[in-house]
Parts: structure tokens; C-alpha cells; sequence
């Protein structure tokens, strides 16, 4: 099945949005999955509009401006988008903190949430979740369904990939909860293991957040064919192993969390007044 990013997906004319869904998530969360699941169900498309490398082209081939940090182009652009991309009334969108951050930290972003029903995805192994963003980075694979190069999983791990992969997982997750919390926002959370081992359960709370029925038929046709995920499994397991090594001694470490320390690490090295006053 094509992704559904793909052009195949646009709709032929506008269709107006009675509904808004928002799924928001870090990397690696089961987001892939879970939308193939809404759209088998007839919930929308939901899709990243807001990663550059579907709204550029979506905005060229739509004749409308790209969104930037111009809310004012961003407006047209998610005007646009919620016409091509709706089905059933329902405008779902797939959101990346990144990508919120980029384009919709303006009057724009607090139009879309105002009204919206939320999703917040979590991976509870957060290890784990690192090991598959690392191994999508090294492969550049981040569908099921993607055709990827042969990649041995006896090949060298890179520690570089370990450290950004952590770093951004928890600065990703740890993002969207302070925006909840900014925001009054109460989100339906949806751990992966749901949306994995019990994804009609997943989509039907979702359904009824939304206040739509759900085609379960649909859905139960679509999962008796979808491919799991298990591209380099064997590698995943030892990028998370090395994980834990790389990070492990860090966790009892005093420096870790010394307030001084990871000042120094943000301002550099000539820290003066408010180190001494400390």
C-alpha cells in the first residue's frame, strides 16, 4: 500500500471538516500504524502535512503557499490542506513536536488545537524507542511497507546515533507534555503496545473521542493483511543494549544532574557572577 503522503490520496475537490483529530507523538510511537488503522475505518488521513517533505510538495501541487514561520502562509497552506485532505469530515493530522514547533507556535496552531480532539502516542520502552529511531536514520526506512536496502546487523553500531536518539525521544515527549500543560490540554494517551496488540480497541476509543462511528469491517480487512513491523529486529536489539551501556554509568553520576554542571554545558566555559553567587 502506498504511503499516505502519497499523491493518490488527495481528494478531487474540496470537502468541508466537521472534525478535528491531532496525533501527536515523538518518533518510533506506532504512528504509522495507527493511521493506516484510521483510514482503514474511515477516520481520516491522517499523515505528517507538516514535515517538509510532504508540504512542499503538496503546497506546489495544490497551487497554494507552503507553510513557514509566516503564519500568514501557514494559514493558507492549512486551509488548503484541511480541503485535500479530509474524508468523512474528519481532518486528522499527524504531529511531530518539531514540526509544531517550526510552523505552528503562532495564532495558526492555537486555530487548529481550538476545537480539536488530541492524541498523544507514548512508547513506554523509551530504550527501544531510541534503538528503531537510530536504526530508521541509519536505513532511512520509516514505513512498513518501504522497499530498504540490505543492511547487516552485525555492522557497526554508531554511538553518534545512540546519543541523538535519546536526546531527542526524551526532548520530544518531554516537549509535548509541557505544551499540554501550557495549553490546558488533556489528551487521550495511547501507549504503542495498544495500538499494536489491540488496535481496534486503539481506534475505537479514538472514534469515540471524535463522537464518529467507526467501519470496523473495514478496519478488521485491513488487519488481517498489515505488515508488522519487524525490519531489523535483531539490530534494534543491539542498539538497545548498547544504549544502556553507552548511557548506564551516566544515571548514578552527580554531574549529570549538578545544576552548575549542565550550565556550563549550555552557556561554555566562562560562567562567572552566577556560578560564584551559586
Amino acid at each position: 500500500m502506498a504511503s499516505i503522503m502519497d499523491p493518490s490520496f488527495d481528494r478531487e475537490g474540496p470537502e468541508s471538516t466537521q472534525h478535528k483529530l491531532l496525533i501527536c507523538a515523538a518518533p518510533r510511537t506506532s504512528s504509522n500504524m495507527l493511521a493506516r488503522a484510521l483510514m482503514a475505518a474511515g477516520i481520516g488521513l491522517p499523515a505528517e502535512y507538516f514535515n517538509p517533505s510532504f508540504c512542499l510538495d503538496a503546497a506546489e501541487r495544490w497551487g497554494c503557499p507552503a507553510p513557514s514561520h509566516n503564519h500568514e502562509t501557514t494559514r493558507d497552506y492549512l486551509a488548503c490542506l484541511q480541503m485535500r485532505r479530509s474524508m468523512n469530515q474528519i481532518f486528522a493530522c499527524k504531529l511531530q513536536f518539531w514540526q509544531f514547533q517550526r510552523f505552528l507556535t503562532n495564532p495558526v496552531g492555537q486555530g487548529l488545537f481550538d476545537g480539536a480532539k488530541v492524541v498523544f502516542l507514548l512508547r513506554e520502552d523509551i530504550m527501544a524507542q531510541a534503538a528503531s529511531f537510530a536504526v530508521a536514520l541509519e536505513t532511512d526506512n520509516w514505513e512498513t511497507a518501504a522497499e530498504v536496502e540490505p543492511l547487516p546487523d552485525d555492522a557497526p553500531l554508531r554511538e553518534d546515533l545512540v546519543h541523538r536518539s535519546c536526546e531527542d525521544m526524551l526532548h520530544e515527549e518531554g516537549s509535548w507534555r509541557r505544551f499540554f500543560l501550557l495549553a490546558g490540554i488533556k489528551p487521550l494517551v495511547l501507549p504503542d503496545r495498544v495500538v499494536n496488540r489491540d488496535t481496534r480497541r486503539a481506534v475505537t476509543e479514538i472514534a469515540d473521542l471524535l463522537e464518529v462511528k467507526a467501519d470496523l469491517a473495514g478496519l478488521d480487512t485491513y488487519l488481517e493483511g498489515a505488515k508488522r513491523y519487524g525490519t531489523f529486529s535483531t539490530r534494534k536489539d543491539r542498539y538497545k543494549d548498547y544504549s544502556a551501556e553507552v548511557f548506564g554509568d551516566r544515571a548514578f553520576d552527580y554531574e549529570e544532574y549538578n545544576f552548575k554542571t549542565q550550565l556550563k554545558r549550555v552557556v561554555g566555559k566562562k560562567v562567572t557572577g552566577l556560578l560564584k553567587r551559586g
